[in-house]
């Protein structure tokens, strides 16, 4: 599916409350097919996707999210999110006062068991806890488990060649082009062999390799 013909979903509003009292807000929903437009959040983000694949997309790479993991987003960095399947996902908003330590940029990371169970109980606490009450004590056990969150090896670099950029733009929005590598020489206006060598010097990837990241 064209990804310029998915609806386009709003933001969720999460993301823009900051209260060091509350330093982890939650929510659990379905989206998709769709995609968001570009935005930020004053509270860094984690996506836990629980069904489907999607993608969070920003200027200089693609993370390709699966069920299972999940990606992390700090506070104040443009994305947007692409899902052509519908896709369940569990959020967790973590205030500014509170990410000291946690990655500074965007990644995907492995969720192990234990944060796994911890996000769904957050979920089911909701957002209403007061500072002293045992959700909060959750909420501190949480952040301590996303300051040892390890990435895993799932974004998808992006070209800085003009040429690469228009073929790499077009497959994002049409990931099911199947057209070859030779027509796209001949739209962009290089040889084959331009091509194949920028690939893999600007993304360290075949062109293969990349299509099928």
């Amino acid at each position: 599916m064209s990804i310029a013909k998915l609806p386009i979903a709003r933001p969720v509003d999460h993301g823009r409350v900051v209260d060091p009292a509350r330093p982890i807000l939650s929510m659990s929903y379905r989206l998709g097919p769709a995609r968001t437009p570009v935005h930020q959040h004053a509270r860094a983000h984690l996506f836990y996707c629980t069904r489907g694949v999607f993608r969070l997309v920003r200027k200089e790479a693609t993370w390709m999210v699966p069920a299972t993991q999940a990606v992390w987003i700090p506070a104040a960095v443009d994305h947007n999110v692409v899902a052509t399947q519908p896709i369940a996902l569990l959020s967790l908003f973590i205030d500014p006062s509170a990410t000291a330590g946690m990655p500074p940029g965007c990644v995907v990371v492995d969720v192990p068991p234990l944060l796994r169970e911890l996000i769904f109980k957050a979920v089911a606490a909701g957002n209403d806890y007061a500072p002293a009450s045992t959700a909060a004590r959750l909420m501190a056990v949480i952040l301590d488990e996303l300051r040892t969150l390890r990435a895993a090896p799932l974004s998808l670099p992006m070209a800085r060649d003009q040429r690469l950029q228009r073929l790499t733009d077009a497959l994002l929005k049409n990931p099911a082009d199947e057209r070859s590598l030779a027509h796209w020489a001949r739209h962009v206006g290089a040889s084959v062999r331009t091509l194949e060598r920028q690939f893999v010097s600007e993304t360290g990837l075949t062109f293969a390799a990349w299509r099928r990241a």
